[in-house]
């Protein structure tokens, strides 16, 4: 059996390897392909190589368990009770409940092995599809997480509707009184561009001063800064320096030393192209606007921007578009003074991969659906001698049919409640592992109904999958049934 195991495990290893290589024809997808230097095949030998390891390997090992179990039974003086294996509790209450005959018979094909001619790997086909089921689940979730980050600007930091910077020096002050004037605010804060040192590390900051109301990064944790010896720092920053929520930490401001208190952590979008490009997600800073001041004159400004919330009872894109024309005509025009989303250039890489969605999910549907057939066909064919006795015994083709649909509804509704909760759990956990190193906290998203839709398609697919068998079984007579199945 192991001989056997190996072998197959080999052959996967080496199909597998060619179809990547085959795929790789197809990549790099979306517009990085105008400057690959060599569009066509390519063989990634440590990729390639690691992935035919693993997929032997794992291989390996399941027939080697296969190996142990039939060496186990082979063992004289083993009970039949042993070969049988316990009797499915399953099945021992659908025969409570009163469901029809071909219902019990059908979930007892699908969930107990069987003894000796009539054995099925029942166990590993509900495995196998159970493995399907959850990779298609785990990415449905992921790939929803990641579409509602990218989203819900809130979640990566922009929890304002409208920025208007000026990275080459200050606004006048009289603009920023003519914008907190305006109807369509609901809430403004004023903003300047500065640099801190903590511990020999430089981290992109902004100071903040509130003018009406609350304008701020998205708070993860503690409170905003109310004072020149209050900072808030991102995640990732916090976590390389090694500090936490109430430490005091020595900063240079550039205009000074000084000590501070961490009062917060925070998400921080992308605000400009400025000194803050390198600040986003995770990383950066933030305190209030006193501690970076552009200039001793109040006359030449004392703020780079303001970033602002729109008042709720407002229409948002009536009321952005009011703003765009308002600022144009103070001369702001384009998109690096006029800002309507900060998001932060990793999250645009991974919003460029919107492409690669569909051809990764057409292919674990293939995997899916050769699981789902194999399965349902290997189980259907090798309960041929069951259903030929039963068929002698006056079994009619229809219940025949029937018994061979309820064994796939069974093996693709048991498949479902194990492969489907664990998909989820599986996605959740790479999805804050994801956005643990970002920085992020965003909650994830499941697509209920997406996956009950999927759910769905995949329970019809197995049904029709035991009806292309149910001819099979209709060879007229039981006794002729026996003597095919023989």
């Amino acid at each position: 059996v192991m001989l056997h195991g190996m072998t197959v495990a080999v052959v996967a290893s080496f199909v597998a390897v060619a179809l990547a290589w085959s795929a790789s024809i197809f990549t790099p997808l979306g517009s990085t392909q105008a400057v690959e230097p060599s569009l066509g095949l390519r063989f990634d030998t440590a990729v390639l190589g690691t992935g035919a390891l693993v997929i032997a390997a794992t291989l390996a090992t399941a027939s080697w368990f296969s190996a142990l179990r039939l060496a186990r039974l082979s063992v004289p003086g083993a009970s039949e009770s042993d070969a049988r294996g316990r009797p499915s509790r399953f099945v021992s209450l659908f025969a409570w409940a009163g469901l029809p005959p071909t219902a019990v018979m059908g979930s007892r094909f699908a969930l107990q092995p069987g003894l000796g001619s009539n054995a099925t790997p029942a166990r590993s086909v509900l495995c196998s599809i159970a493995l399907a089921v959850g990779v298609v689940s785990a990415a449905v979730s992921f790939t929803s997480s990641l579409n509602q980050l990218l989203a819900t600007p809130r979640s990566y930091g922009w929890d304002w509707d409208v920025g208007v910077a000026n990275p080459f020096g200050p606004i006048p002050d009289e603009a920023v009184d003519a914008v907190r004037a305006r109807p369509e605010v609901g809430a403004i804060a004023a903003f300047t561009y500065g640099n801190v040192r903590i511990d020999g590390r430089s981290i992109a900051a902004v100071g903040f001063d509130q003018l009406d109301g609350i304008v701020f990064p998205t708070l993860l944790d503690g409170r905003i800064p109310q004072g020149d010896a209050d900072i808030v720092l991102g995640p990732l920053s916090m976590r390389s320096l090694g500090r936490s929520i109430g430490d005091r930490v020595n900063v240079d401001t550039g205009h000074g030393k000084r000590t501070m208190t961490i009062v917060g952590t925070a998400t921080f979008p992308s605000i400009g192209n400025t000194r803050t490009s390198s600040a986003g997600l995770g990383r950066g800073a933030a305190t209030v606007a006193s501690v970076f001041p552009l200039s001793s004159d109040p006359g030449e400004g004392r703020y780079n921007g303001v970033f602002l919330r729109i008042d709720p009872t407002l229409d948002r894109v009536t009321a952005t578009e009011f703003l765009r024309k308002f600022f144009a005509e103070q001369g702001c025009n384009d998109s690096g003074c006029f800002l309507n989303d900060g998001k932060p250039h990793a999250l645009n890489g991974y919003e460029s991969l919107g492409a690669v969605w569909p051809p990764f999910a057409a292919a674990l549907g293939v995997v899916f659906a050769i699981s789902l057939a194999h399965g349902i066909a290997m189980t259907t064919k090798a309960r041929r001698r069951d259903l030929a006795i039963m068929a002698a015994l006056g079994l009619t083709p229809r219940q025949a049919g029937r018994v061979v649909v309820w064994q796939a509804a069974t093996i693709i509704a048991a498949a479902l409640s194990v492969g489907v909760p664990f998909g989820i759990i599986g996605a959740n956990v790479l999805w804050g592992i994801f956005c643990e190193r970002l920085g992020l906290r965003p909650r994830p998203s499941i697509p209920l109904v997406r996956l009950v839709s999927l759910s769905s398609l995949a329970l019809m697919s197995a049904i029709a999958v035991g009806l292309a068998f149910v001819p099979s079984t209709r060879h007229g007579t039981g006794a002729r049934l026996l003597s095919s199945a023989e």
